[in-house]
């Protein structure tokens, strides 16, 4: 059900940042890592500033064994966070 209301909201044409990473996060409980990246990366390209999608991306590449890539978005994160919530 989170994942079906998650897709509708998603897909709707000003698709809010939040969504798309709550989509990510129900695909990466399936083990569906590539859709997972997919939605964070659409995430941060709506909002640059949304430190959560980063950390999803990150969380989705270590578990994709990708463990330099989530090293750089991590970095990635901190360059983002302009009103440093993240230390």
């Amino acid at each position: 059900m989170s994942r079906e209301f998650s897709t509708r909201c998603a897909a709707h044409p000003s698709s809010d940042p939040r969504a798309l990473n709550n989509r990510a996060a129900a695909y990466t409980k399936l083990l569906a890592m590539p859709e997972a990246l997919k939605d964070a990366d659409a995430a941060i390209k709506i909002d640059p500033t949304f430190i959560k999608a980063y950390i999803r991306k990150a969380l989705t590449e270590q578990a994709m064994k990708e463990h330099s890539k989530a090293l750089e978005t991590l970095q990635k994160a901190t360059d983002a966070d302009v009103e440093k919530k993240v230390s």
